[in-house]
C-alpha cells in the first residue's frame, strides 16, 4: 500500500470516528437519530455553507447608491473595476472608488440578472444612470472567517 493510500484510509477512518461521535452526541441531545452522511461532508469540506450571501441587501444598497454599506459586507481588501479602471486595493481605497463612481453616475435603475451559491457565490446585474449609460455589474462573495464577504465588484 502507497503512502497516499495509507494516507486516504487514515483519514477516511478518522472522519468515520468523527461521524460516530456526532452520531451518539446528536443522539444525546435530540431523540430522533440522525444520518452520519452530513457530518462526514462537514468534515470533507470544512468551508461548507448551506446559505448564501445577502442578496436582497446588496442589491438594496446598490440602488441606495450606499458605497459606505456596501463596503461593510467587503473584508479589509478586495479588487474593483470601475470602467477600464481595476485594482486591488484596501476597503477603504474601494469605498473612495465606488462613492465617486455613485457621484458620477446617479442612479436610474438596477435590474439583477442572476444570482449564484455554493462554495463561493455571485451576483450580476445592470446598472443604468441618470443619463442613460449602462454598466454590467458582477459581484463576487467568498466565506472569509465564517461570513460571506466581497471579494471581488465590478462595474464595466
Amino acid at each position: 500500500m502507497g503512502v497516499g493510500s495509507a494516507f486516504s484510509l487514515a483519514v477516511l477512518t478518522l472522519a468515520c470516528y468523527a461521524c460516530d461521535a456526532t452520531a451518539a452526541n446528536s443522539r444525546l441531545i435530540s431523540p430522533k437519530p440522525q444520518a452520519s452522511t452530513h457530518a462526514l461532508s462537514l468534515i470533507a469540506r470544512p468551508d461548507y455553507r448551506n446559505d448564501t450571501p445577502d442578496f436582497e441587501k446588496i442589491v438594496k444598497l446598490i440602488r441606495g447608491m450606499r458605497a459606505d454599506a456596501l463596503l461593510r459586507h467587503a473584508g479589509p481588501r478586495l479588487e474593483v473595476v470601475l470602467g477600464e479602471r481595476e485594482s486591488t486595493c484596501t476597503n477603504r481605497a474601494a469605498y473612495a472608488m465606488m462613492r465617486n463612481f455613485f457621484e458620477k453616475h446617479p442612479i436610474r435603475n438596477f435590474k439583477v440578472l442572476h444570482q449564484g451559491g455554493g462554495q463561493s457565490a455571485y451576483l450580476m446585474g445592470l446598472y443604468k444612470d441618470q443619463v442613460g449609460e449602462t454598466f454590467k455589474v458582477r459581484i463576487f462573495f467568498g466565506v472569509h472567517e465564517g461570513k460571506w464577504e466581497i471579494t471581488r465588484l465590478v462595474f464595466r
